[in-house]
């Protein structure tokens, strides 16, 4: 297969991934994490949760906090 070819294979490929990826609020994505966090570093890991992570997260209205 020539390579021109095959690009456009893959673009068009990615186009409808796309679309059906902006289609869909009815499947949203979850995001579960666990984390192993150093006891004596517990304090800093949560202070930058809080100051850094969570208002930069509010920012995008796609993204929802559930627990913490």
């Amino acid at each position: 297969m020539k390579r021109r070819t095959c690009l456009k294979t893959v673009l068009a490929a990615g186009a409808g991934a796309g679309a059906s990826l902006a289609a869909g609020p009815e499947h949203p994505i979850q995001l579960h994490v666990d984390l192993a966090v150093d006891p004596a570093k517990e304090k800093v890991m949560l202070h930058n949760f809080e100051t850094i992570f969570r208002p930069e997260a509010a920012k995008h209205q796609d993204i929802l906090m559930s627990r913490c």
